[in-house]
């Protein structure tokens, strides 16, 4: 437990550092897949984000998705942007 005895328990004390913990992004990623294009085509034509070697698409495989979209349409889109894995 957090000192003082209140709050949620400190898990790294018992457990340890979490190696590789990834982020998760709720509902299906939220809004983030679906503005991918726009944030690709800024990073290709703003001059402040010519420094960036690599396009926002490349980095969407790095986080993990609940399939909480309450629409097929958007788990759908979700897979053919991110993949799937069983």
């Amino acid at each position: 437990m957090t000192p003082g005895g209140g709050g949620a328990p400190d898990l790294r004390r018992r457990a340890g550092p979490v190696p590789e913990a990834g982020v998760n992004l709720p509902h299906a990623g939220g809004a983030f897949p679906g503005l991918i294009g726009r944030l690709d085509h800024g990073t290709k034509v703003r001059p402040e984000l010519k420094h960036m070697q690599r396009l926002p698409s490349e980095y969407l495989r790095r986080f993990t998705y609940d399939t909480i979209g309450h629409d097929d349409r958007i788990n759908m889109n979700l897979i053919r942007l991110v993949g799937a894995t069983a």
